[in-house]
């Protein structure tokens, strides 16, 4: 199962590329039907939102169906969804595998080759460790390890963070680097408005916290 916080999407007409570390650099791009979603910040950052069925009106999350075979699936709406296919973009056991959807919708995910399935980082218990394990798995010593990398430079005040190994996975973590605080950080929208603020872990209080709003490439 594929969920939102491990997908790792980037911008462009519609795709763009990532260029910091030594890791390759992903490359993703939106469909004629599928959109993906960021949130964007008042000085330019982006981070992964999630994906939008332009056809249906809703979110939707990748789901195995059979195979090599998914399907954009939102739980509220059945039928005539999107599939898509897997395809290997790296070596090693912990790589970045490439889901192209029949709209021409292009995303990377991080897949475990010795589970033969995606995984998500994970805290391990008791330790600083961070591992992939499997959706829904608790993580143990032989998931393998996971680090968070910041992309410094871009001259923003947000900047995203993302997951790295050595074996070239990269993809979004999904929470920003507030670079004036020197904390993590996650928008949380305003109920009622389109913008929100990214706001950092069991904050009770706006604060000096910087503003963000959703789009979407459409």
């Amino acid at each position: 199962m594929i969920r939102r916080a491990c997908i790792a999407v980037a911008l462009a007409a519609c795709g763009t590329d990532f260029e910091t570390g030594p890791t390759p650099d992903v490359l993703e791009q939106s469909g004629s039907r599928l959109m993906i979603e960021w949130w964007e910040t008042t000085d330019g950052a982006m981070q992964l939102r999630g994906v939008f069925d332009s056809k249906l009106g809703v979110e939707c999350a990748f789901e195995p169906m059979s195979g090599t075979d998914y399907a954009c699936v939102d739980a509220g709406v059945g039928g005539d969804y999107v599939h898509a296919t897997v395809e290997l973009a790296g070596q090693g056991r912990l790589v970045t595998r490439m889901l192209r959807a029949s709209d021409g919708l292009v995303l990377p995910y991080g897949f475990d080759d010795a589970v033969n399935g995606p995984c998500e980082p994970t805290a391990l218990p008791g330790t600083n460790r961070f591992v992939c394990a499997p959706p829904a798995a608790a993580p143990t010593d032989d998931d393998p390890d996971v680090s968070l990398a910041i992309d410094f430079g871009d001259g923003h005040r947000l900047e995203r963070r993302y997951w790295t190994t050595i074996e070239g996975l990269r993809q979004h973590d999904g929470t920003f680097w507030d670079t004036e605080l020197a904390i993590e950080c996650a928008m949380t929208a305003q109920s009622g408005l389109p913008d929100a603020y990214c706001t950092p872990p069991m904050a009770t209080a706006r604060g000096d916290y910087a503003l963000g709003f959703p789009t979407v490439d459409r």
